[in-house]
């Protein structure tokens, strides 16, 4: 998925939630699963906080979008990847609900 269509589905999904209950929201229509995938940097490998990691582990982490009740019909996913410090910073952020999505490099340290 292009960055293009990251941006569009997060505005979407923020320019939908609103303060009226007539509104209905992209979040009655969707459900969103997360899945965390270890791999290795064989190349260079940008991470979402713009740093690079080389010929070490790091953390994808992928956020599924599906219809609710109904089977996976989009096949993409927007993923955001992390050193393996960075995704214990952020499992934990996450928990507490410090972590803003829209900007992965705003994680702590």
């Amino acid at each position: 998925m292009t960055v293009m269509m990251q941006t569009v589905l997060r505005n979407i999904m923020v320019s939908t939630y609103s303060a009226e209950v007539s509104v209905r929201r992209v979040g009655d229509y969707l459900d969103t699963e997360e899945q965390a995938i270890e791999r290795f940097a064989w190349f260079p490998t940008w991470m979402s906080s713009g740093r690079t990691v080389w010929l070490k582990k790091y953390i994808e982490v992928r956020h599924h979008i599906q219809w609710r009740h109904l089977p996976r019909l989009v096949q993409g996913y927007v993923a955001n990847r992390f050193t393996t410090q960075e995704y214990l910073l952020y499992t934990l952020q996450q928990r507490q609900g410090i972590y803003n999505e829209h900007n992965p490099s705003s994680i702590q340290h």
